[in-house]
């Protein structure tokens, strides 16, 4: 018969680790999809930006306007392969939306009003000569065209956004499904300790001794000397139920946001430093109220307070379980349940909290992206030229930075940062924005403050706040002669340090009011003079190996036929 019941109990377990593990092989699933989509629309929104380029390039070829020729070719060329190359990837990726499938035919067939623009401008007289009834047609129907394929772009998009949403939820409802399996598993655990503890009773005194000994350390997590999971549970369930609504039982649930990413870069034995001090935090803060590690990055806060109180404590207890250095940062989502107004037992509280919880971490998974639109959107009606220069500095700061083998966040981040380096500009005044002559001393004073503006911008969202020290430092030189803080060499983030020279060269090669823009090599050739003093020359070796590369790609990719300068 106990072999029997052995064998029992042994098969239940074997089918509930059976479930948790298919549970969470879903969860995975749905959650890797719901990131693909998301990184669909990311793609997307690059191409959006690689579009409007390409619409623009071919209006820059006219050198009697401060145009390049060879610039115009060169961009037409990169703008034409980067779209093909992403919009390929994304179908590539499988189920792409049938929207997908018509941009590349799109651009294609706008290739040659493209090339008719390129050339009026470049080499039959330019925009204003006789051949401006063409150059308005041709506009025309470049115009139409673009706007079909950025139809199409949104429409994907739209797809992709639907399918994100749908894996969110379903990664959710996953979790909450996994969630109440633990508890089962919990359940089956919990009955046999407690025979284990009947059987316990029996024992001679000093068997009874070291089986509390062994109790103890069972309730207890070894990392940080919190109570654990099976103390959480313990407590929650033997608590008094007559708690009047005055004073209630708060059962607050908490989970790192950014923890997984600081434990990738700075390794396992950091981050166990860093819940080990959030864990003391968390207790200090917490006071009368009883901390738990529920495993991983979750922890929980029991606490008999009224609401009002208890609203105040969480508030204390998500800043004690925040934190942030350079490149990092590291928040918290968090859910609150109350007993007896909300939860008549330990499952439903837990239950209520751990929905509000990852409902919460679920809403801000998009936040820094739909933030960074906003913003750059901000920068785009006050200046709509400022968009070629973003999307550029962006695209080139994320190039570099891959180049350089920076992690993934960092490039992501490095990617942020680049596109809201001129958010302080919204707060300059337009006369000296636009003015056509260099800047006086006054002038360049008040410029220099948009570093500093644009961090206490990008600060005020939390989930943009570890990209505020890189926009800060966009304007610091190597030898710290720069602004605003006369940063020099390693002292400057290395993302600051990629971006300014992102910045720079494209501001060379860019027309101005009050000069013509520096051909490509010129640019090149000034970057490695200023290697040592304006620019870090890691970056700057970097980026001048990528800038020749492509230059090479644009070369090759331009049509045979066209004439040389």
């Amino acid at each position: 018969m106990r072999f029997l019941h052995t064998i029992r109990s042994q098969l239940v377990l074997v089918l509930v680790v059976a479930l948790g593990l298919a549970a969470g092989g879903g969860i995975t699933l749905f959650q890797l999809h719901s990131d693909a989509s998301r990184r669909a629309q990311s793609t997307i929104g690059a191409v959006k930006f690689a579009l409007a380029d390409l619409e623009t390039a071919a209006f820059n070829a006219d050198p009697r306007s401060g145009g390049s020729p060879a610039y115009a070719r060169a961009t037409i060329a990169s703008e034409t392969t980067f779209i093909a190359r992403n919009v390929r990837e994304l179908i590539a990726a499988g189920s792409p939306p049938g929207q997908l499938l018509r941009v590349e035919p799109a651009v294609r067939a706008a290739g040659p009003t493209i090339q008719q623009i390129f050339e009026i401008g470049a080499y039959r007289g330019g925009y204003g000569g006789a051949e401006h009834l063409v150059i308005n047609r041709e506009q025309r129907q470049l115009q139409t065209s673009v706007q079909s394929t950025l139809g199409l772009l949104t429409q994907a998009e739209q797809i992709y956004s639907q399918r994100a949403a749908t894996a969110s939820t379903e990664a959710v409802v996953g979790s909450l499904a996994t969630v109440l399996l633990l508890l089962s598993i919990f359940a089956v655990f919990y009955r046999r300790a407690t025979v284990a503890r009947t059987t316990a009773e029996r024992l001679s005194g000093e068997n009874l001794r070291l089986l509390e000994a062994s109790r103890d350390e069972a309730v207890t997590d070894p990392l940080t000397g919190l109570g654990n999971r099976r103390a959480f549970k313990r407590y929650l369930e033997e608590i008094p139920r007559s708690v009047n609504a005055d004073d209630e039982l708060m059962v607050a649930m908490f989970d790192l946001d950014g923890f997984k990413q600081y434990n990738d870069t700075f390794g396992h034995g950091a981050g166990d430093a860093l819940l080990t001090r959030f864990a003391q935090r968390l207790s200090d803060t917490a006071g009368s109220a009883t901390a738990y590690r529920m495993g991983g990055d979750e922890f929980c806060v029991l606490a008999q307070v009224s609401i009002t109180e208890g609203e105040q404590l969480v508030h204390s207890l998500v800043g004690a379980l925040s934190d942030a250095g350079e490149g990092w940062q590291v928040g918290c989502s968090w859910g609150v349940s109350w007993m007896p107004s909300e939860a008549t037992g330990a499952s439903d509280a837990l239950r209520v909290a751990d929905e509000r919880m990852y409902a919460q971490k679920a809403s801000r998974t998009t936040v820094s992206l739909q933030t960074t639109a906003a913003l750059v959107q901000v920068l785009i009606e006050q200046d709509f030229a400022l968009s070629t220069h973003i999307s550029r500095v962006a695209r080139l700061a994320r190039a570099t930075a891959e180049r350089l083998g920076l992690p993934e966040h960092e490039v992501t981040r490095v990617g942020l940062a680049a596109q809201l380096h001129d958010i302080g500009k919204t707060a300059i005044p337009e006369s000296i924005l636009a003015k056509p002559s260099s800047l006086d001393d006054d002038e360049w004073a008040f410029m220099r403050r948009h570093t500093l503006i644009g961090e206490r911008i990008i600060a005020a969202a939390p989930s943009l706040a570890h990209t505020a020290s890189l926009v800060r430092s966009s304007h610091e030189r190597f030898d710290g002669a720069g602004y605003p803080d006369g940063l020099g060499g390693a002292d400057i983030p290395f993302g600051s340090r990629i971006i300014s020279l992102c910045d720079a060269y494209d501001a060379m090669i860019a027309p101005r009011p009050y000069r013509y823009p520096m051909n490509i090599p010129d640019a090149l050739n000034e970057l490695r003079a200023c290697a040592g003093s304006q620019f870090d020359p890691d970056v700057v070796d970097a980026f001048v190996t990528l800038a020749l590369e492509e230059e090479t790609t644009a070369t090759e990719a331009a049509p045979s036929s066209s004439p040389t300068d």
